[in-house]
């Protein structure tokens, strides 16, 4: 799932670790990681606006060219996409870290 993204690697570096892990780095990890989907969902509303500039007015969708639509739907697919990935990663390195901390680990 990482590829060639540093966050992603980060954090299931994180995750596939046994132990609780360095507790400053898994903070840092998560606030990177959320700033990264604060940062897709603003691309996700100039998509959208783009989409709506596009499909509003008198000429509607025909005005628009296809490909162009098609590649702002794609576009806002793969960030809907990137959204959820990197959540369900984020979600499970905190109650990770949670549990951690909990526990006394950190």
């Amino acid at each position: 799932m990482a590829g060639a993204d540093p966050l992603l690697a980060e954090i299931e570096a994180l995750l596939a670790s046994g132990d609780a892990g360095d507790p400053a780095r898994i903070e840092r990890t998560l606030t990177d990681g959320y700033a990264r989907v604060l940062a897709l969902e603003g691309e996700q509303r100039r998509i959208r606006r783009a989409l709506d500039g596009l499909t509003a007015g008198a000429g509607g969708a025909a005005a628009a060219s296809g490909a162009e639509l098609a590649a702002l739907v794609r576009a806002l697919e793969r960030r809907d996409d990137a959204i959820g990935a990197l959540r369900a990663q984020l979600r499970a390195l905190r109650r990770r870290h949670a549990a951690a901390l909990r526990a006394g680990g950190a």
